[in-house]
C-alpha cells in the first residue's frame, strides 16, 4: 500500500513528443498525497474508536454476563425462599392444628372427668342428705315418744328443726336420755318431799341405713400424643373440697311440768300420800 511520502516522492520517465506538463502533473500528485494522508489519519483515528468500542463492548459483555449471573441465582435465591416459607408455613400450621386438637382433648377429657365427678358428689350428697333426714326423722320420734307436757316441748322441737342445722350423722350409738333435774312444786309443811324419777335405760333399735356406694368405674384409655410434639401440657386436676360439717344441733331445754315429778317403774308404789293427793 503506497504512503503520501511515495505519492510526493513518485518520478515519471520523460518521452519526447509525448509527456504531460511537469507543473500540473506535481500539484495532481500534491494533492493526491495530501488527500491520502488526511484518510490514513481518519483510518487511523477510526481504528482508535473501534478499538475503544471494542472494549466498552467487551465490558458490556462482561456486565451482561454477571447481570445475567446475578439474575439467575436472585431468582433462584427467590425460588429458594418462597419454597422454604411454603414449607415452615405447612410445619407451623401443622405443629398448631396438632396443638389445638391436643388441648381440645385435654380439655374435653377434663371436662368429662369434672362432669363424673359433679355427678358422684350429687348423688353423694343425696344420699347423705336422705340418710341425715332419716336420721334427724328417728330422733324426732325418739324425742317425742319420751312422756312429758306436749304442749311445751313440741313448740322448742319445731324450733330446733326449723332453725338450727343439722349434725352429721356418726357412727350408731344408744341414745341416752338426760334425767331432767326435778323440780319441786310449792306444797304444804305436810306433804313429803317427792321422790326422784326413776327413768329406766333401754338400747334404742336404729335401723342401719345402707351406704352409697360409687359405680366403679372402667380404666380410662390411655392418650397417645405424637411423638414430634416440643411440649406436653399437662391438664390441672382440680380435686373436690370437703363439705363442711354443719354444728350440731342444740338439745333443747326441758321446762319443768306442771304436774310435778312423775314417778313410774318397777321400783316405785304408790303411796297413801301419793292416793290422797290425787
Amino acid at each position: 500500500m503506497l504512503n503520501p511520502s511515495e505519492i510526493a516522492n513518485q518520478k515519471f520517465d520523460k518521452v519526447m513528443g509525448r509527456g504531460y506538463r511537469i507543473d500540473e502533473v506535481e500539484n495532481f500528485l500534491r494533492q493526491v498525497a495530501s488527500d491520502y494522508s488526511a484518510l490514513l489519519e481518519e483510518k487511523q483515528e477510526i481504528e482508535q474508536k473501534i478499538i475503544v468500542l471494542a472494549d466498552k463492548l467487551e465490558e458490556y459483555k462482561r456486565d451482561e454476563e454477571s447481570m445475567r449471573s446475578a439474575l439467575i441465582g436472585a431468582q433462584k435465591l427467590g425460588d429458594s425462599v418462597i419454597r422454604d416459607a411454603k414449607a415452615k408455613a405447612s410445619a407451623i400450621i401443622d405443629e398448631a392444628g396438632g396443638r389445638a386438637q391436643l388441648l381440645l382433648d385435654n380439655a374435653r377429657m377434663t371436662i368429662e372427668r369434672e362432669q363424673v365427678g359433679y355427678a358422684r358428689l350429687q348423688r353423694e350428697v343425696a344420699a347423705f342428705k336422705s340418710k341425715l333426714q332419716h336420721l334427724y326423722k328417728q330422733h324426732l320420734e325418739m324425742i317425742s315418744s319420751i312422756p312429758g307436757d306436749d304442749s311445751q316441748s313440741q313448740p322448742h322441737l319445731q324450733e330446733a328443726s326449723q332453725g338450727d342445722p343439722i349434725a352429721p350423722p356418726t357412727a350408731p350409738q344408744a341414745v341416752q336420755m338426760q334425767q331432767p333435774a326435778p323440780v319441786p312444786p310449792p306444797q304444804p309443811q305436810s306433804q313429803p318431799q317427792p321422790q326422784q324419777e326413776y327413768i329406766s335405760e333401754e338400747p334404742i333399735y336404729e335401723e342401719p341405713v345402707q351406704e352409697y356406694q360409687e359405680p366403679m368405674m372402667g380404666p380410662e384409655e390411655p392418650y397417645h400424643l405424637p411423638a414430634e410434639q416440643p411440649q406436653e401440657y399437662q391438664p390441672e386436676i382440680y380435686e373436690p373440697e370437703p363439705l363442711p360439717t354443719p354444728a350440731p344441733a342444740p338439745v333443747p331445754e326441758e321446762k319443768p311440768s306442771r304436774f310435778g315429778t312423775l314417778k313410774f317403774g318397777r321400783e316405785y308404789t304408790v303411796s297413801r300420800t301419793d292416793k290422797r293427793k290425787k
